[in-house]
């Protein structure tokens, strides 16, 4: 892609880069914005549901919200994982590794709609990255938000028998991940995921037909480019939530950051409160971090601590947030 086709995609998304030259920048509120580079437009969002609901499900449905609320013309293409029982086994193998079905319907859809973008969160394993390809042929260009290290490791989490685990990443093909079963602890499973990345690594997808890449941190972005990811197409934008479910504060929460669907933090309007999902592994580690002050009360599966931000979370693992430590 051309740094002037780049600079485009980068300005209809407000990617804008700092004066410094950084490719982070602070995640916009709604409020309305009326500078030149967030005329309306029409995107093409579409995702890829997990059989349990997960961080992404919801950023996928905020984002979508947000778009239309800023004037953005939507149009939502979703497909679910429940689907995947009526598949056999061979099927969604061949789906997972090219769905030509589901690129020949985002051919029809970009003709019908003529969208200007689209914006793919995950699209793991029924749609395939055979949709980017359908995008690039009708002219579209094509963002992917990096909710996880899918693209580097099947199981998409970098975390292996309680460890940090990044041998995929620096091998020559992913098949460390078969030998240990990391995809749903199913060795057949794990290589169909593997096979997926070594067929796309050799098309060059991940490198020449996605145009601009979404981290979450800055942390994850550095770790797709160690992986292979082009710099210059990859820019930071963390989640969000629009209120503090827990607060009668209205302002909107800094950032809201996701592990992969499974355990969600949250840091809130102040850079001390944390949120955990109760019933995620993290479950002991804010409890443990929460020792030395009142264990907060529950509101719905979510708990509430308060906590500084400067220190070091009591577990081991590795997540899209930059969370290292053990």
């Amino acid at each position: 892609m051309s740094d002037r086709n780049s600079s485009i995609v980068r300005e209809r998304l407000g990617l804008l880069d700092s004066p410094a030259g950084d490719s982070s920048f602070a995640p916009r509120h709604f409020e309305a914005d009326t500078s030149s580079h967030q005329q309306a437009m029409k995107v093409l969002v579409a995702h890829n549901f997990y059989q349990q609901p997960g961080g992404e499900d919801q950023v996928f449905a905020d984002e979508v919200a947000m778009l239309r609320e800023h004037g953005h013309t939507v149009i939502e293409h979703t497909v679910h994982n429940d689907s995947v029982a009526q598949l056999r086994k061979l099927e969604l193998a061949k789906k997972t590794l090219w769905n030509q079905a589901a690129h020949d319907e985002f051919v029809q859809i970009i003709r019908r709609e003529r969208p200007e973008i689209a914006h793919f969160h995950n699209t793991f394993p029924l749609l395939s990255p055979a949709v980017y390809y359908a995008c690039h042929s009708e002219g579209v260009k094509v963002v992917q938000t990096l909710h996880n290290f899918r693209l580097f490791c099947p199981a998409a989490t970098f975390f292996r028998d309680g460890h940090v685990c990044e041998d995929c990443m620096h091998a020559i093909a992913p098949w460390p991940a078969v030998a240990h079963a990391c995809y749903r602890g199913n060795r057949a499973a794990s290589a169909v995921s593997a096979s997926m990345l070594v067929y796309h690594r050799v098309k060059r997808t991940w490198q020449d037909e996605v145009d601009i890449y979404i981290a979450l941190t800055e942390f994850s972005r550095q770790k797709f480019i160690e992986g292979g990811l082009p710099p210059e197409k990859i820019v930071v934008k963390a989640n969000f939530v629009s209120h503090d479910p827990n607060s009668s504060n209205s302002h909107p929460a800094s950032t809201f950051e996701t592990i992969g669907g499974a355990p969600t933090i949250v840091i809130g309007p102040s850079p001390t409160t944390w949120y955990a999902i109760d019933t995620s592994p993290l479950r002991a580690c804010v409890r443990i971090a929460c020792t030395n002050v009142p264990w907060p009360r529950r509101k719905t599966s979510t708990v509430r601590c308060r906590w500084s931000a400067t220190n070091t979370w009591p577990c081991r693992t590795c997540t899209p947030t930059g969370v290292y430590s053990g």
